[in-house]
């Protein structure tokens, strides 16, 4: 009688569809403010070189080998065992064989950009393929709100996991075991339109090369209620167990009455440490002390004073979902089927301010709240997926206006008892109406795509798998290569013919593997073809980051001895055991590189300008300062815009007491890609005024005059905040 009911149900269901607006996709033009991201970092940023995901270090001159220090995930024991299971060994962003995104402007050029427009009689979503696929803007027609925080800037910060990242939107996060926005979330990934009796699917999804495996999202948005569905599913196409990642991330605009409204049995925070804390209340400085304030209510957004991760545990048999409520009701819903459930707050603090107000290039209209679900309860932990392992599952977003006394209530069980009236409700999505459309979409999962069916394309490097393993890496992609890649056309020379060809060996090399299948390639190239330049750049860049020092600079000598090139000697300097060998080898590079044949290369200017924004951050943090001032003497223009340079500017005018300079250079410049490491462009201003008063008073300053000083010159707002 059940099974009836419920078939029943959907063909109900159906029948409604038909009465219905099918869902419309067309290509559409968006306004927004663009900042736009660069060319990726030519130069391999290795393992052993990452140190937090953010900044603008570089961890470089004392390198014996190995990769590097790991930084591991450890509780507090305050956590439950299930945070401890399968907590990451190590919290740093991997960057290779992906080349990094570290150079983006702050110009805010207002603009279009073109997006995949979906509406119905509900919704009108705006999709961006060009950044990871992200849904930018959510917008009900009904209820004329946006239920996502709809960015009106594309601003990137050094956040995520290849660096650039802009805020906004609800994003896909797939990572082999590594923690952080996904490194597609700056990237083109693939598109395909898939008819359905529910109206059109539209499925992202790419190939991700750290870890060989493949994500897609199924998105569907419901032509009968305004439901938006997505459906992730992650293959592991290995023939081993490997450990996955994922988060997805829904942005959500935020007033003074903005409220986390979750059935919570408690959660695990990081404001103090990683802890566990009672749930809504809890203070925010001494968790679950025993002098803890019970009445500070951390479900409203604007008592939490800092930056916070709050992971939100969820007891079964509870549904899961995590909703933002505002001040008059509003409420967006996001249930989900698995085990994490998260928010992210940047707290109320004058650096929480600074970085909305430039994410979103305005002040004021940036204010967000992320909400976000994973299969880990926590962020710094992975989930296993076996060999050849499909995992998937199925999202759902869907607003209502509630009543507001009610979600507002200090008494959260009855906030709690309103939205979980209303989803059992015949206006709310019941869990027979939920588990039908779980089958639905898991019916669409593998459904295959062919050429005819995509939007966009994406990288070619899930087809340069293909080719290399002769299987398909799954049934609901399809891949192509883009014949005018220059990244992957080297790879696919040596795919095709065994060994690179003479085109390849007199361009700059602009993509790197260093998988074993690869380095098996390459390896017989090097029997086969004999030594050249190129394979011996390419051997050592794989046994760099797999650790194997010595034979990675035994390649990098032989690269530089076969013909002198900058990515060889550059290479020799970050594996250096000296900082004199560090200095010689970035000379050498620099002298190779601007003096070399590779000036007709298309990539010339590229490779100049992402090497001297290295030395410039080399010198700087190893307090060269007499080097540093000769090395920027001489640097191309085209050199003289990356934040690393600018910086350097300022630290040269302060060695050589030219404090005007020091001001005007920190003033004029908004350095977009600093992140936690614009507390060196504080620390210069302010040892800028300390040593002018200084050479004023013939004297050192006292401790009360120093802050006096700091009172009077504030760091200035394009700069940040003193944190």
């Amino acid at each position: 009688m059940g099974k009836l009911r419920s078939h029943l149900c959907f063909l109900y269901s159906l029948a409604f569809f038909s009465l219905s607006t099918a869902a419309t996709v067309k290509q559409a033009r968006m306004p927004l403010v663009l900042s736009s991201v660069g060319p990726e970092n030519l130069l391999p940023q290795f393992l052993f070189m990452q140190g937090e995901e953010e900044g603008g270090h570089l961890n470089i001159g004392s390198y014996h080998g190995g990769q590097g220090t790991p930084q591991p995930f450890i509780p507090d024991d305050s956590c439950p065992d299930d945070i401890f299971a399968y907590a990451s060994t190590d919290l740093r962003g991997r960057q290779l064989p992906y080349l990094t995104q570290d150079n983006w402007d702050c110009k805010r050029n207002s603009t279009t950009v073109p997006v995949t427009q979906v509406e119905n009689d509900y919704i009108i979503a705006n999709i961006v393929p060009q950044w990871g696929g992200k849904v930018w803007s959510l917008y009900h027609k009904k209820f004329k709100r946006e239920m996502l925080f709809n960015n009106p800037a594309h601003q990137p910060a050094n956040i995520g996991l290849r660096k650039a990242w802009t805020s906004g939107g609800c994003e896909w996060n797939w990572s082999p075991g590594i923690i952080g926005h996904g490194v597609f979330t700056e990237s083109q990934v693939y598109m395909a339109k898939i008819k359905t009796d529910l109206g059109p699917i539209l499925r992202v999804y790419e190939f991700d090369r750290l870890n060989h495996t493949v994500w897609q999202v199924d998105m569907l948005f419901d032509d009968r209620d305004g439901t938006f569905w997505a459906h992730p599913k992650v293959t592991n196409t290995n023939s081993h167990d490997i450990l996955g990642y994922w988060w997805t991330c829904a942005a959500h605009a935020i007033t003074e009455q903005s409220r986390v409204i979750t059935p919570a049995a408690y959660t695990v925070e990081n404001s103090h440490g990683m802890v566990r804390s009672n749930w809504p209340h809890f203070d925010y400085s001494l968790e679950n002390s025993s002098f803890y304030d019970p009445s500070v209510d951390m479900s409203y957004l604007r008592n939490i004073p800092n930056e916070m991760d709050a992971f939100v545990r969820i007891m079964k048999p509870q549904l899961p979902y995590i909703g933002h409520a505002d001040g008059e009701g509003f409420t967006v819903i996001h249930g989900h089927q698995i085990n994490g459930t998260k928010f992210f707050t940047w707290g109320q603090d004058a650096k929480a301010q600074f970085w909305m107000n430039f994410l979103s290039a305005s002040k004021g209209k940036g204010d967000y709240t992320e909400l976000q679900i994973g299969p880990a309860p926590t962020q710094m932990q992975n989930f296993p997926l076996k060999a050849n392992e499909v995992f998937q599952w199925t999202e759902w977003f869907r607003p209502f206006i509630g009543n507001a006394s009610q979600l507002h209530s200090e008494n959260y069980v009855e906030a709690l008892g309103a939205v979980n009236k209303w989803i059992s409700s015949a206006e709310g999505l019941s869990q027979s109406r939920i588990s039908e459309m779980q089958s639905f979409l898991e019916k669409y999962a593998d459904h295959p795509i062919t050429k005819e069916d995509l939007i966009t394309t994406g990288s070619s490097w899930g087809a340069l798998h293909e080719k290399s393993t002769g299987k398909q890496l799954s049934p609901s992609t399809y891949f192509t290569v883009d014949a005018t890649d220059m990244e992957a056309s080297p790879w696919l020379e040596l795919l095709e013919t065994g060994h690179f060809s003479n085109k390849t060996l007199n361009l700059i090399p602009t993509s790197f593997q260093v998988s074993d299948d690869w380095v098996n390639l390459l390896d017989t190239a090097l029997s086969k073809q004999g030594s050249n330049w190129l394979i011996h750049l390419h051997l050592g860049v794989a046994a760099a980051e797999q650790g194997n020092g010595n034979l990675a600079r035994t390649h990098f000598n032989m690269s530089a001895k076969l013909k002198p090139n900058a990515h060889a000697y550059r290479n020799l300097a970050v594996t250096a055991r000296s900082l004199d060998e560090v200095y010689n080898n970035y000379m050498k590079a620099w002298d190779v590189a601007t003096g070399s044949e590779f000036h007709g290369d298309p990539n010339f200017e590229r490779l100049i300008n992402d090497l001297a924004a290295e030395i410039c951050l080399y010198l700087q943090s190893a307090n060269l300062l007499s080097q540093l001032s000769d090395f920027v003497d001489k640097l191309p223009i085209s050199a003289t815009t990356r934040d690393q340079v600018i910086s350097a500017k300022a630290s040269i005018a302060l060695f050589h007491k030219d404090y005007n300079t020091v001001y005007k250079i920190l003033t004029s410049n908004c350095f977009p890609t600093y992140g936690s490491d614009r507390s060196t462009l504080i620390e210069i201003w302010f040892n800028a005024h300390y040593d002018e008063e200084a050479v004023k008073l013939k004297r050192p300053l006292t401790i009360l005059e120093a802050h006096e000083v700091r009172m009077k010159y504030p760091v200035p707002s394009n700069i940040g905040v003193p944190y």
